[in-house]
Order: structure tokens, then C-alpha cells, then sequence
């Protein structure tokens, strides 16, 4: 029987050992038809860091541990979980297939490299406003959507600069 907190302890056990292990751990709960999002309450470091086959991804965690979560994987969009506070640092940088970024009205933060190197992603959609978009705490915003072909945010009120107004 699998528990909630048995797969947190296992992703800490598997960070311990490497980030592919990670990786293998999460391919293959997933490719058993497991979902471990169901399970932990922290989406783990590296959870599908360089993944090949996951396509679409739409959060139901809303907290983080660490960094690159899906750094390197060939993800076409993301959906962030309402809720979600912040996008953590590098979470899915170089993501080369990422077309499309869905950022819940909740997020009041936006780390370093979030984004960095994702060459295709063309469309970010907040589901906020764009009063709200512009509260945003951006960190090191030259570093968070460079080399991304983007630029300006859709939000439930119209269109803004893909730079909040307040940035670190």
C-alpha cells in the first residue's frame, strides 16, 4: 500500500543519491500509471528533470523543494496549481519545447532562471490582472525569460509587458 509519507521519504532517500535517480524514480512511477503528485506534499528537486516523455503538465501541488523541477525536459506547457505562491529558481529552464506557461493569480514571486532558455515558449497567460501581474516580485528578470520569444503576458484583463513593473 503506498502512503503520502512513504514517497516523500523516497524522493529523499533518491536525492541523496543523485538526481537521476530522481528522475528514473519519477519516469517510472509514472509510466506504472502512478501519479506521485497524489502522494507528496512538496513537488521534490529535479522531479522531471531532463524528462523525455512527459508532454503537458498541469500542477496540483502548489509547493516546491529546491530547484530545476523540470529543467531540460521536453514539456510543451506547464499549469501552475492556484495557489502557488512562487515559481521557484530554474524550475523550467532550457526547456526547449515549452510553448505555453499558465501562471495562477496567487503567485507573488518568480525566481531566477524560472524560465531561462525555454526557445519556444510563446504564449504566458496569467490569471490574474494586470495590476496584479505588476505586484509580482521578478528575481534577476533578465535572467527569467532570457532567450524566450515572448513578449508580453495575457492576463484576464488584456495584454501587458512580460516584465512586471517591480523587479529584484
Amino acid at each position: 500500500m503506498i502512503q503520502e509519507n512513504n514517497f516523500d521519504e523516497l524522493y529523499r532517500c533518491a536525492r541523496k543519491v543523485g538526481t537521476m535517480f530522481i528522475e528514473s524514480l519519477t519516469e517510472g512511477l509514472l509510466k506504472s500509471n502512478i501519479n506521485p503528485e497524489e502522494y507528496l506534499t512538496k513537488l521534490p528537486e529535479y522531479y522531471m528533470f531532463n524528462n523525455l516523455n512527459c508532454r503537458n503538465v498541469k500542477l496540483s501541488i502548489t509547493e516546491f523543494q529546491g530547484t530545476n523541477h523540470f529543467s531540460g525536459s521536453l514539456i510543451n506547457s506547464i499549469q501552475f496549481a492556484e495557489g502557488t505562491t512562487h515559481i521557484p529558481q530554474a524550475c523550467c529552464a532550457y526547456c526547449y519545447d515549452l510553448s505555453s506557461v499558465t501562471i495562477p493569480a496567487s503567485v507573488q514571486y518568480i525566481r531566477a532562471h524560472a524560465f531561462i532558455g525555454c526557445s519556444h515558449l510563446k504564449y504566458v497567460v496569467f490569471k490574474g490582472t494586470i495590476e496584479q501581474w505588476n505586484k509580482i516580485i521578478v528575481e534577476y528578470s533578465d535572467l527569467v525569460w532570457q532567450n524566450v520569444p515572448a513578449d508580453h503576458v495575457l492576463c484576464i484583463d488584456g495584454k501587458c509587458s512580460l516584465i512586471p513593473v517591480y523587479t529584484n
